[in-house]
């Protein structure tokens, strides 16, 4: 299970650069935000909601991170993508793609930091 965590967060790391990359690159493009996109930043948080549910698993079996900040980063990325989700709501059209790739970009960067905590 041990394993299968820190694999999982291998693959969220990179999934929310192609996420970060997407985004920027859309917002230069002026595509604003497409429904795969949006599809996409779904998968994402279901992702996140996975990862966190194997790392509470994970405690309940006994496993703890190597420092406490472990699930601050962790918990903290979960939030990430819905408050922008209802920042982006009220911002212009066009801002979308920026914000969200932006996110995504931090949230790998909360899941980079998680996996430095953690080990």
């Amino acid at each position: 299970m041990l394993q299968l965590h820190d694999r999982f967060a291998v693959s969220v790391i990179l999934y929310m650069f192609v996420l970060g990359v997407w985004g920027i690159v859309s917002y230069f493009r002026k595509t604003g935000v497409t429904g795969s996109y949006r599809g996409t930043l779904v998968i994402g948080e279901i992702m996140l909601l996975m990862q966190g549910a194997l790392g509470i698993s994970l405690v309940f079996s006994g496993y703890r991170p190597a420092a406490s900040l472990h699930f601050l980063y962790g918990g903290l990325s979960v939030f990430v993508l819905p408050l922008l989700m209802s920042y982006v709501r009220v911002r212009p059209k066009h801002q979308g793609p920026l914000i969200y790739g932006i996110g995504a970009i931090f949230i790998m960067g909360l899941a980079i930091r998680a996996m430095m905590t953690g080990s």
